[in-house]
């Protein structure tokens, strides 16, 4: 299948491309704008955040938090096919289609929650890139203190009015030492603020998490961040296993780096081509293969 199938059957290609040189152009606009001299700005073009793929305890409904769990072979699996999505869509085909060349004229620096199941995804990513994976701890997934290694449904039946506030977000999770939602996005955001100012401006940043984690992280660089540990934005919900997300930063004439979400919860066109979190999958991979 050659590239212009491809776009036209996952619908992707034409729509990010255009996407994209619009993100450009209103970046070198707004930067004219405000006076800021482009190349003097260290800023990635994109950051962009990758749950990691299914484990027994996602397929179980188990609590993992900061617990560290593998991926199981179906998240094994996931992580491959979105992988070389990413790799089709931001690194192959639109890198040489915006900025010239071959692929290899642009950078992308890959970081990770250093949890096995996050390291895995990312490595998926960034190994047949020969692409480095930087292990943060500060990447990790929201901590669940005693309700960790815990199925939800056990949960519910033990401790039934704390369950239902945490799904309803009033915080009743925080008596069982869980970590506070601010806290979440405030030590992941800063962590991805720290890599992107190491980034030259022809860079892509890949962030390998979490589902909370990540979507703690994005309310806090869309500027919600209070200080209530129940008052969090809940406008997102967490990402599917091994989906992605798109925050394009826009420099500011005080040397702040604003953000906007371009992208959420996106996964690669397979995904809708079947039931994404069945193992069925890689079953029928599996037996092709052999």
């Amino acid at each position: 299948m050659d590239s212009r199938q491809e776009q036209r059957k996952d619908g992707h290609g034409g729509q990010e491309q255009r996407g994209l040189h619009a993100v450009r152009r209103g970046r070198e606009s707004a930067s004219r704008a405000l006076g800021i001299d482009m190349a003097s700005v260290r800023l990635p073009r994109r950051v962009i955040f990758v749950r990691h793929g299914q484990t027994s305890g996602n397929s179980a409904g188990i609590i993992q938090g900061a617990t560290d769990v593998p991926l199981n072979d179906h998240g094994r699996w996931q992580a491959a096919q979105t992988s070389s999505a990413l790799r089709s869509l931001f690194v192959e085909r639109l890198a040489s289609s915006m900025y010239g060349g071959s692929c290899r004229s642009t950078r992308q620096v890959v970081i990770a929650s250093d949890l096995s199941r996050a390291m895995e995804t990312a490595h998926a990513f960034a190994d047949p890139l020969g692409l480095e994976v930087h292990g943060d701890a500060r990447l990790r997934e929201r901590g669940f203190g005693d309700w960790e290694g815990r199925r939800v449904e056990d949960l519910l039946r033990m401790y039934p009015e704390a369950v239902r506030g945490w799904l309803d977000n009033d915080g009743s999770e925080l008596q069982f030492g869980v970590e506070p939602k601010p806290h979440v996005g405030e030590r992941g955001a800063r962590t991805v603020l720290e890599w992107a100012r190491r980034c030259m401006p022809d860079t892509d940043l890949y962030v390998f998490s979490h589902g909370s984690a990540i979507s703690q992280m994005i309310n806090y660089l869309l500027g919600h961040r209070g200080t209530d540990p129940v008052d969090t934005f809940q406008g997102l919900l967490p990402m599917d296993n091994a989906f992605w997300a798109v925050m394009v930063p826009t420099p500011h004439r005080s040397g702040r780096m604003t953000w906007s979400l371009q992208d959420y919860n996106e996964g690669p066109a397979i995904a809708r081509e079947l039931d994404w979190n069945k193992d069925e999958n890689t079953r029928k991979d599996n037996k092709e293969e052999a």
